[in-house]
């Protein structure tokens, strides 16, 4: 067995035996998965391909947009207005006269939305699940948008491609690659962003993905398919993702990044995580604060009657409680967070006056 990335041989295979979920509305596919993580590139991808053809085949499947039962919309859609407004205004600075490809966008209204923030521009739209193409004109801007699953329509160099939380279900990723250079000359600019397993353990947890990316690993990757120069992006708005910048004016640095094994870390990390929280004493009744992965780990070893609390994220999973809804203020509430993200949860708990809540 090679590394897929690397072809190295010196690899670590290891098998985890938790609940497994999907990104978007976090329904549990598995009880268990196995990773591949590479000693020398620190490439980590699942070893349970068949597993993710036979899902991959339900999500990219022609009839699945006609689907009436929204839990079975596996494959999130990065489409966060105040996360687009970010990034379009705080990162781009060129708006005029150039050509967009959003790699994996089938929103309609998100393409609409980018034609306001670009002027006698074109802005093409791919991803797979598409049935029909859309195009659209902005008079106002003079934009031109085009929606489709058909890549030959593509035909010229793009000056930015954006790939948003998509790189991490590409079975056959050296296909993407491929293409990316093929439209791609000196001037373009590559944006990409998908889940840190460096920020957030838990996001291993998400069984639909077939890359678990760290920022080690997705440096190695990129610059190995792509040979060009990588540069991570910290932002506030992003503050559990990779956000890369990928400038092909300029070749890859070489260096030689290893490190201790990551999967090895987490497996440590969960193992420990799932004691701890067996040994909390609380009220009967408690609440935990996210409909995230993270929320869905921890009240699996809970022995309590849990109940999670709706973090006004995920609009679809009404089906929990908003913060609002919870008179009682002496109720527990954990935290299943750290950093930034749990520093803005306290501020709000406080705010709306609650007393017994602590970090998990």
């Amino acid at each position: 067995m090679h590394c897929r990335n690397c072809k190295s041989s010196d690899l670590l295979k290891k098998k985890f035996n938790f609940d497994f979920y999907t990104y978007k509305n976090f329904n549990k596919i598995s009880e268990y998965q196995t990773y591949i993580e590479c000693k020398k590139c620190k490439i980590i991808y699942s070893n349970r391909v068949s597993f993710l053809k036979k899902l991959y085949k339900k999500i990219f499947s022609k009839d699945y947009l006609g689907l009436k039962f929204k839990d079975l919309e596996l494959i999130p859609k990065f489409n966060s207005k105040s996360i687009y407004h970010h990034f379009f205004v705080g990162e781009l600075k060129k708006k005029n006269n150039i050509k967009i490809l959003d790699y994996g966008n089938s929103s309609i209204i998100q393409l609409k939305d980018y034609s306001n923030f670009f002027y006698n521009s074109k802005i093409y739209f791919y991803d797979i699940t598409v049935k029909k193409d859309f195009f659209f004109y902005n008079n106002k801007t003079k934009t031109t948008c085009i929606l489709t699953n058909n890549l030959k329509k593509i035909d010229q160099k793009i000056d930015l491609i954006i790939s948003f939380n998509s790189l991490q279900y590409y079975l056959n990723y050296k296909s993407f690659f491929k293409f990316i250079k093929k439209i791609s000359y000196l001037k373009t600019k590559m944006y990409v962003v998908t889940p840190s397993i460096d920020k957030n353990k838990y996001f291993l947890l998400l069984g639909d993905e077939y890359f678990k990316f760290s920022k080690i690993g997705l440096t190695n990757f990129l610059q190995k398919n792509l040979n060009k120069k990588t540069k991570f992006i910290n932002r506030k708005y992003l503050s559990s993702s990779n956000f890369v910048l990928i400038d092909f004016s300029k070749k890859k640095i070489s260096k030689k990044l290893y490190k201790s094994s990551k999967l090895n870390m987490i497996d440590k990390f969960l193992k420990h995580k799932s004691q701890q929280i067996k040994k909390l004493k609380l009220k009967k009744k408690t609440f935990i604060f996210g409909t995230r992965v993270n929320s869905f780990f921890i009240s699996k070893y809970i022995n309590n009657s849990t109940e999670l609390i709706d973090d006004q994220e995920n609009k679809s999973l009404r089906k929990y409680k908003l913060l609002d809804d919870i008179s009682n203020k002496n109720i527990s509430i954990l935290i299943p967070y750290t950093g930034i993200k749990y520093e803005m949860i306290k501020k709000i708990l406080i705010k709306k006056k609650f007393k017994n809540f602590f970090q998990a």
